[in-house]
């Protein structure tokens, strides 16, 4: 016990002292006279963002918690949704593919349950994420063509998008409905390169079978969870376009929630595509101003939306990395409490 707490304390350690070089890496980036003079002019809106952002992560923590079962009675509302917000912050200073919150939150888990448990938890919350972003993508597609003068060329190229967003979800689905572990063990014994990989992940074999079983049974004997999980999470996304909508409106710019939707729909395809890079620097704010352009607003107000959320996004990273302190310094009291 004493070597597997001292374990544990020292993972969290190099977690944290991680997101704090990279959030310096971006504030340094950003520039700290920037991030004040922006604040600044944000005004009272920039309070009313944190707050719907605060919601927001509620409503993600509860769908987590639908979603796990009943494992997710072993940890409070409350530590969840600092794990949450913890490890949503390490996704957003993540170089590559922000999923650095994944490994934390599937640690802190194993702390209070077994280990197929939490890597289940961890992966099947990001499946219906996923799979409740691409039904918001859809919809704010839809929206766009049947509701917002468009020129013809960006309508077939939201066709496009459409179809291949119907795609990717109706795969997101099947993947939850019929699990993943056992699935991806197969098809990495199918390639001669990977074999050494299967290898390793045969030795597991048992334990990637009860991770499926536990991946699957909240479609097959939870579904009514399962479908609230989703709604709580389609909710979120529409009020990430919400917060567009609040941004514009602050500086007397009139567009519909429609239109704003349609615009973090815009910027959203774009950051996914370009996914590499920390905090998406640069990226937002082309997004945004290809949306803001398709409905003829000037683009340039796309900059300073991309500054705002910035500067809100700044704002839970701190108080993500703040529950990470305060979680690995607890782990500290126990490591020492044990020896």
């Amino acid at each position: 016990m004493k070597n597997l707490t001292l374990k544990s304390k020292l993972t969290h350690v190099l977690f944290l002292v991680a997101g704090l070089l990279a959030f310096a890496f971006l504030v340094d980036r950003f520039g700290v006279g920037n991030i004040v003079d922006s604040a600044r002019k944000a005004g009272w809106s920039l309070v009313y963002l944190i707050i719907l952002w605060l919601i927001i992560y509620i409503m993600n923590t509860a769908a987590w918690r639908l979603v796990m079962g009943s494992t997710g009675t072993r940890v409070s509302f409350g530590q969840l949704f600092a794990l949450y917000v913890s490890g949503y912050a390490l996704n957003t200073i993540t170089p590559f593919l922000a999923v650095g919150g994944e490994p934390y939150r599937a640690g802190m888990l194993s702390d209070v349950m077994d280990t197929p448990s939490s890597v289940s938890a961890v992966v099947l919350y990001r499946v219906v994420n996923l799979f409740s972003h691409m039904l918001l993508l859809m919809t704010g597609i839809l929206l766009g063509i049947l509701m917002i003068p468009l020129p013809a060329p960006v309508r077939l190229v939201l066709v496009a998008t459409f179809a291949a967003v119907s795609g990717l979800g109706y795969l997101v689905f099947t993947v939850h409905r019929d699990g993943i572990f056992v699935r991806l063990l197969n098809w990495v014994k199918g390639h001669r390169l990977l074999r050494f990989v299967a290898r390793m992940m045969e030795k597991h074999g048992s334990e990637l079978t009860r991770m499926d079983a536990l991946f699957t049974d909240a479609y097959r004997n939870r579904r009514r969870k399962f479908v609230l999980a989703v709604t709580l999470e389609y909710l979120t996304r529409a009020m990430m376009g919400l917060e567009i909508y609040i941004i514009l409106q602050a500086i007397g710019i009139d567009i519909s929630p429609a239109a704003a939707l349609f615009v973090y729909v815009t910027y959203s395809i774009i950051i996914n595509v370009v996914f590499f890079i920390p905090l998406n620097l640069g990226i937002r704010e082309s997004g945004l101003m290809l949306g803001l352009q398709s409905l003829a607003v000037t683009p340039l107000l796309g900059v300073y939306i991309g500054v705002v959320i910035r500067i809100r996004e700044f704002f839970w990273i701190v108080v993500g990395l703040m529950f990470m302190l305060i979680s690995t310094v607890k782990r500290v009291v126990v490591v020492k409490e044990v020896q």
